[in-house]
């Protein structure tokens, strides 16, 4: 098996996903096995969300080995905090749901998510924002965190969520 290679900040342009924009892209092959993936801050960790296993993987870059799984519900997007943990996007609906939502271009997507903070030595979990239907914003695809506030992105990219981030 070759050696995973991450390439942050590629341009991936598919319709079909509605993405047009700069990832970070997990190779494996020449293959793009992900679109989304994180390196750890010494750059010796690859942070990869396998959203249909419902896991986020811990993975050494060297060797290539997983090292730990956590078990977060359909993992999309992974950002990282300044208390040193990364925040991933829980989609938390049905199957039948998240493809619905898959071609919105605009509006909400009816499904309820979170966003889950996660410690990248420990692997533990805990949901830090939850919302989804009912809500102005629908389903969320990312949790970033800037100045104090949680800012939650939509599957159609047409709003931003901001929420107070204090004792997350």
């Amino acid at each position: 098996m070759s050696e995973p290679l991450l390439v942050r900040g590629g341009r991936v342009v598919d319709p079909a996903a509605g993405r047009d924009g700069a990832f970070d892209l997990l190779l494996r092959g020449g293959v793009v096995v992900e679109v989304g993936s994180r390196l750890s801050s010494d750059g010796a960790k690859i942070f990869l969300n396998t959203t249909l296993a419902s896991e986020v993987l811990r993975i050494d870059r060297k060797s290539g080995a997983i090292e730990a799984r956590a078990k977060v519900d359909r993992p999309d997007n992974l950002t990282w905090a300044r208390d040193g943990r990364l925040r991933v996007a829980s989609l938390r609906g049905k199957t039948r749901e998240l493809l619905s939502c898959s071609s919105i271009e605009s509006g909400s997507c009816p499904m309820p998510f979170a966003i889950v903070a996660l410690d990248p030595t420990t692997m533990e979990t805990k949901t830090v924002y939850e919302g989804g239907p009912g809500t102005p914003s629908g389903a969320g695809t990312v949790g970033l965190e800037v100045d104090g506030e949680l800012l939650v992105g939509t599957f159609a990219g047409d709003r931003i969520v901001r929420v107070a981030a204090q004792g997350r």
